[in-house]
């Protein structure tokens, strides 16, 4: 499931090197986030200095790194020979060996070892939490409705429709209910 990102990210990686030594910052952001702001060149070079290699934003709540925001400085090899490690992990079978096969999992095993030899990071996540939100997936109950990080609703409830999805009388009821017992 998760080596279609690790695929895409890696291949990118590797054409955007081979073309120019001085390819500068990859970035990835996860396709179940939300922009809270215009998120400009600028706005997102200022958060990466260029003597990091990798930035990311923290940790989730199950306690490994959060990639859904991701930098690498390919001026530097450190951050291209991660993304290589990274790759061929999801090319041969060592991935079955590990105790859980997302690319968060596997990629702060391998940002361990490459810290220990030097590897430098930056948690970003201060200067991103003003420009993105990250779903952690379409079943999020963190997030749906979405709220911004005060708790406010981005989208007001409909008070009175219901979407298509959901025309089935039974679920009408179900949203009826849950419009009542919204928290407050």
């Amino acid at each position: 499931k998760w080596c279609h990102k690790v695929f895409a990210l890696t291949d990118y990686a590797f054409t955007l090197s081979e073309k120019d030594v001085d390819a500068g910052w990859l970035i990835w952001v996860d396709v179940d986030s939300f922009c809270l702001k215009r998120l400009k060149e600028e706005d997102i070079l200022k958060m990466l200095p260029d003597n990091a290699d990798i930035a990311y934003v923290g940790s989730t709540q199950k306690g490994t790194i959060d990639t859904s925001f991701m930098a690498f400085n390919l001026n530097r090899k450190p951050p291209l020979d991660l993304l290589w490690d990274l790759r061929k992990t999801y090319m041969n079978d060592e991935i079955i060996q590990y105790r859980e096969w997302h690319d968060a999992f596997i990629l702060e095993r391998i940002l361990k070892i490459y810290k220990s030899h030097g590897l430098k990071t930056i948690d970003v996540e201060d200067k991103v939490k003003d420009y993105l939100l990250h779903m952690s997936g379409a079943s999020s109950s963190s997030v749906i409705p979405l709220r911004d990080t005060k708790g406010n609703r981005l989208f007001e409830l409909s008070k009175d429709i219901t979407t298509p999805d959901i025309l089935p009388s039974r679920y009408q009821k179900n949203a009826e209910l849950i419009r009542h017992y919204k928290p407050s």
